[in-house]
């Protein structure tokens, strides 16, 4: 399940790319940066992990 899920991460990374160039073309991106335990692979040990969720503003949003 762990070279799938690999593959899947190498595949989506273009859309991922896209997506964050749309995001960047907008007046205002709100950002917010949380860490996470996860396993690291083969170890059993636990390692500090980062995710990131970028947010677009644009004043449409605001008015639903």
């Amino acid at each position: 399940m762990a070279q799938w899920m690999g593959r899947v991460g190498f595949e989506l990374e273009i859309l991922a790319a896209h997506v964050m160039s749309e995001i960047l073309k907008g007046p205002r991106v709100f950002a917010d940066k949380t860490s996470l335990p996860t396993l690291a692979p083969g170890t059993g040990a636990v390692k500090k992990a980062w995710l990131w969720a970028c947010l677009l503003y644009t004043s449409d949003a605001a008015d639903e």
